[in-house]
């Protein structure tokens, strides 16, 4: 396969009609490198990084009744920048391995309340044998204290 530094997704979906009042959410599981998300010819977000995952609210950019159309458009310099590039470069040898650009991991999407869980952190302590885990709220969910 050709290297290349660009790479670019487009899909067209429809939304359930059972989602229709709820928080649309776009998951990425990791993209390599830099992702610039678009909906229906919005810009929704960017997202730096190879290996984390990252997530947008796409609701005020969905149109009511249509199919919608998301693209992701990809920037990967692999070694050509000073980027962290872990083990990929685009000429391996010994340790290194070949490179990967785009879109990597699993893409879904979730219908949620406006009011919902978005995160979890979780801090063990192993001597006294516990976890302490904090939800943290959507900000609609903060909205409503």
């Amino acid at each position: 396969m050709e290297k290349t530094k660009y790479a670019f997704y487009r899909k067209e979906i429809d939304i359930p009609q059972n989602w229709s009042g709820k928080e649309i959410l776009l998951h990425f599981g990791a993209v390599d490198f830099e992702a610039i998300v678009f909906v229906n010819g919005k810009k929704v977000g960017g997202h730096c990084g190879g290996y984390d995952p990252f997530s947008f609210n796409i609701t005020s950019y969905l149109k009511v009744g249509q199919k919608q159309e998301i693209i992701v458009k990809v920037f990967d310099p692999t070694d050509e920048a000073v980027y962290a590039s872990g083990k990929q470069v685009d000429n391996p040898e010994g340790i290194f391995d070949t490179s990967v650009t785009g879109i990597w991991q699993t893409v879904w999407m979730e219908a949620v309340e406006s009011a919902h869980i978005s995160a979890l952190h979780l801090l063990p302590d192993i001597d006294k044998h516990q976890v302490t885990i904090k939800a943290i709220g959507s900000e609609s969910a903060a909205s409503k204290k």
